[in-house]
């Protein structure tokens, strides 16, 4: 699987993503990205709280990173079958809650047991590191 990287917004979610016959993955929710072209920095925070990098959590500015970010929460959702976040303490908590849990106190959620690889590759997507190998998707899959 190939992941082209197309726009820079607050939608990668698993219930934006769509698999065809094929396993070709596309992102269907545009309606509050921008292509990456016309967008260097944004400061919006519209979106799936659970699935949102810090950077947008905190309004801050942020770049495709953050899309990179929700991608490794997908990832492990994909792999665990669990909704980021439903265990506890986070499942007990409110959006607001949860939102501060994740950008102030670095929450993330339990990966669990999974290959030492993909835990890997979630964890480097997670990072504020590595961001210039990580900008371009292409490459993770």
């Amino acid at each position: 699987m190939v992941i082209t990287y197309l726009c820079i917004g607050d939608c990668v979610c698993v219930a934006n993503l769509l698999v065809d016959q094929h396993w070709r993955c596309k992102v269907a929710d545009f309606g509050i990205a921008k292509l990456k072209p016309t967008v260097s920095k944004t400061m919006t925070a519209i979106g799936t709280p659970a699935y949102m990098a810090p950077e947008v959590l905190l309004k801050s500015r942020y770049s495709e990173k953050a899309d990179v970010f929700s991608f490794a929460i997908v990832l492990n959702e994909l792999y665990t079958g669990r909704m980021p976040y439903q265990t506890p303490p986070f499942s007990k908590m409110n959006q607001i809650e949860l939102s501060l849990a994740i950008s102030r106190d670095g929450a993330r959620p339990d990966c669990g047991t999974m290959p030492a690889p993909l835990l890997q590759l979630i964890t480097d997507c997670r990072s504020e590191e590595h961001t210039s190998e990580l900008q371009s998707l292409a490459y993770l899959v």
